[in-house]
């Protein structure tokens, strides 16, 4: 029997293009029921293009992770400060065809021990997520409560979102120096 191998890797540099094509491949089916196809494009254009990803990079500090299976990218997050000890969890996608195989659950993993090994520990991490997104399910078993309701619009007017705010605590207590 083969021994699969799973890899996370931080993505920067060539494997951006990497990235985009996987993007292309996890989010648009994630929204193709929820908004249509004119809408996704929008969002993905803004999201995933060249410019956007260096903006997201450079400026925003975001940190893109690519998980991969026997060499085969099959998802990917991001994740970026908010200031010292908050952190967006801005994106989290798997292919359709990996889903329910614990693929989001390791790139989950991954992300909060990188956010931890930042913080010391002590952090609210954040993310917005579609009201009629099946991923909700997904984020309250790893930990995030809804924390808010919200509906905004996007490209000058043409269509609205809708969505929760999620948020997953923790603090550790400060170290006394010493034993009992």
């Amino acid at each position: 029997m083969d021994i699969e191998e799973i890899r996370i890797l931080e993505a920067g540099g060539k494997t951006m293009k990497r990235l985009q094509v996987l993007a292309e491949c996890c989010y648009m089916p994630a929204y193709a029921k929820i908004h249509t196809e004119e809408q996704n494009r929008y969002s993905f254009e803004e999201m995933y293009s060249d410019e956007s990803l260096m903006w997201q990079t450079k400026e925003q500090h975001s940190r893109y992770f690519i998980i991969s299976e026997d060499g085969e990218d099959i998802g990917y997050s991001a994740i970026y400060p908010m200031s010292e000890n908050e952190w967006m969890l801005d994106k989290l996608y798997v292919k359709p065809e990996s889903k329910g195989k614990g693929f989001g659950g390791k790139l989950m993993e991954h992300v909060m021990g990188v956010i931890e090994d930042e913080t010391g520990g002590n952090y609210r991490v954040t993310l917005n997520v579609n009201r009629r997104n099946d991923a909700v399910g997904f984020y309250q078993r790893h930990g995030f409560e809804i924390t808010d309701k919200w509906d905004r619009t996007i490209a000058d007017g043409r269509w609205v979102m809708d969505g929760w705010t999620m948020e997953k605590r923790q603090t550790k207590a400060a170290s006394t120096g010493h034993k009992n």
